[in-house]
């Protein structure tokens, strides 16, 4: 429910800030995560994609564990320790994936009592 009530006070931001322009980072701290979190939630609940309002893209990631030395070219992140659920998702891609990353932030997240952690949503 606390989720919920964040985005509420987004909204809230949203409303006062049409004028003079909408800063994606301030609205992701009101919402206690990441702005790319952010951005991926709000465009499912609200169904506008963030990027519209910023002009920018999203960044996307392919990711694997190693212990070799990163290449040139490349970056390390480090995932940090969490609580992770775990989601079957069936269906042709990527409308499953979408639907399904849709109902875990709308619908499941906010009755399942967890909060959501500044991680990477790994798919």
């Amino acid at each position: 429910m606390e989720w919920l009530n964040r985005l509420n006070a987004v909204i809230v931001y949203l409303e006062e800030h049409l004028e003079d322009g909408i800063d994606l980072t301030r609205m992701a701290q009101i919402a206690c995560c990441s702005p790319f979190h952010f951005q991926r939630m709000f465009s499912y609940l609200a169904e506008v994609v963030t990027s519209s309002m910023k002009g920018k893209d999203f960044d996307y990631y392919i990711a694997a564990p190693s212990d070799m030395a990163v290449p040139e070219g490349l970056v390390e992140y480090t995932v940090p320790s969490c609580t992770w659920a775990i989601f079957t998702c069936v269906g042709p891609m990527p409308t499953a994936i979408q639907a399904l990353q849709k109902r875990i932030i709308s619908e499941w997240l906010p009755s399942s009592g967890y909060e959501y952690a500044d991680a990477p949503f790994q798919i």
